[in-house]
């Protein structure tokens, strides 16, 4: 826990990057999380205990619960309740302060 990484969409190749400049779709009050072909600052996520079990420094197990924290946005990745329009049953990610968790899981 504490470490920066950088989330690579396997499909398209393409970096998950938060821009603070832009307001997400959906969530009008959160930033907007999109593709980035190269990645930028807002690539950069400290992975981050949902529980304060593990702390910095402790390694992340699978199973595990975290929170993906934008190393330069400050507001975590969320997955809202909201489907997308132009993609049922898809739901938009973006970066609002919440309490989401993401689950590890090996692939």
């Amino acid at each position: 826990y504490g470490s920066c990484v950088q989330l690579l969409h396997v499909k398209s190749n393409k970096y998950l990057t938060v821009n603070k400049r832009l307001p997400a779709h959906l969530e009008k009050n959160a930033m907007r999380v999109n593709l980035d072909p190269d990645g930028n600052e807002g690539s950069w996520f400290q992975v981050l205990p949902f529980y304060k079990l593990r702390g910095p420094g402790d390694s992340v197990v699978c199973g595990d619960k975290v929170t993906l924290q934008p190393m330069r946005a400050g507001q975590p990745l969320h997955a809202s309740s909201l489907v997308l329009p132009d993609a049922p049953g898809c739901h938009e990610v973006n970066s609002v302060k919440c309490n989401t968790s993401w689950k590890i899981n090996l692939f």
